[in-house]
């Protein structure tokens, strides 16, 4: 959910959101291209960093080589909620921009130097529990 340290969601949590809340999800820029990481293999990632006994960056990338096109993660989210629709935006944009895909983060000094390299694909398994954790918070909003 948006809150000052985040004030935007990912674009798959937009796209959840977007479903749950009207029934429809509009795809923006329908080829573009972003990562997926799944949320919780970042403190998976980030316990790897701090069980090495040396490391040779200041900076690690936390992020998976899993990369998707807008429409198939909504392809992907309306396989999984009943009476969804989906409609690809006009040229204009009929709705506010989709999160802006920041560039591709490498996490090679992360596998190289920690050997961490178990990231989750996205499955039907990651989005229902990611539809679900938004699910709860509306209802209780």
């Amino acid at each position: 959910f948006p809150r000052s340290t985040r004030p935007k969601l990912s674009v798959v949590a937009q796209m959840i959101m977007a479903a749950l809340t009207r029934g429809e999800i509009v795809v923006e820029r329908p080829e573009a291209r972003r990562q997926w990481t799944y949320a919780p293999d970042i403190g998976r990632a980030l316990l790897a960093l701090l069980s090495c006994d040396r490391l040779n960056h200041a900076l690690y990338n936390l992020a998976s080589d899993d990369e998707l096109a807008n429409l198939e993660i909504a392809n992907q989210i309306r396989r999984r909620l009943d009476g969804i629709s989906l409609r690809i935006a006009d040229a204009a944009g009929d709705l506010e921009p989709l999160s802006t895909n920041r560039g591709r983060l490498d996490n090679s000094r992360l596998r190289r130097d920690t050997g961490f390299d178990d990231w989750t694909a996205m499955s039907a398994s990651t989005l229902e529990r990611t539809r679900d954790s938004i699910g709860a918070r509306l209802t209780h909003a």
